[in-house]
């Protein structure tokens, strides 16, 4: 009668070279994945902030015209036009969400010295101010040069009228 050594299984040896393979592939992939997700991030803020500028300059550009077809309050009392009504009107409600970039978020703001849109890092952070599209430019958000346009759940505002921007 014959015995059979059948070896079943894998080695120890064999079991820590392939998580030793595992780790470096993983130590190689997280960091890129992470730059990709930055990178996403960063260009969703910038492309908010295009639609929600362009939003808020048709909305003036209606109210310049006395055109109240998208607006009926624009020729009566276009005080009444905020920026909560520009974003129901023309469905750009998520674009005022905050963004997550580079483990921060930044909220959309509107620089009334350059008529232009923003994303800022919000206060009490390290990026407090700084725009996510120019990393060296810092805004403070004062409420006359540079207007915050969401309120406090991050919901588009409905104290800020588009005449005031």
């Amino acid at each position: 009668m014959t015995t059979k050594n059948s070896k079943k299984g894998f080695t120890l040896v064999e079991l820590v070279v392939v998580i030793a393979i595992l780790a470096i592939l993983a130590a190689i992939a997280i960091p890129v994945v992470n730059s990709i997700i930055n990178t996403a991030s960063r260009n969703s803020a910038i492309s908010n902030a295009d639609s929600i500028e362009l939003q808020i300059k048709n909305c003036q550009a209606d109210i310049a015209a006395r055109n109240t077809e998208r607006y009926a309050d624009a020729v009566s009392n276009p005080s009444n036009i905020h920026i909560d009504t520009v974003a129901t009107v023309t469905g750009t409600t998520t674009a005022f969400q905050s963004v997550t970039y580079n483990n921060n978020q930044y909220f959309p703001v509107w620089d009334t010295a350059s008529d232009k849109c923003y994303f800022i890092g919000a206060a009490g952070t390290s990026v407090a101010g700084q725009r996510i599209d120019d990393a060296g430019v810092t805004l403070t958000v004062d409420g006359t040069t540079v207007v915050d346009l969401t309120d406090g759940s991050g919901n588009p505002s409905t104290l800020v009228s588009v005449t005031n921007l």
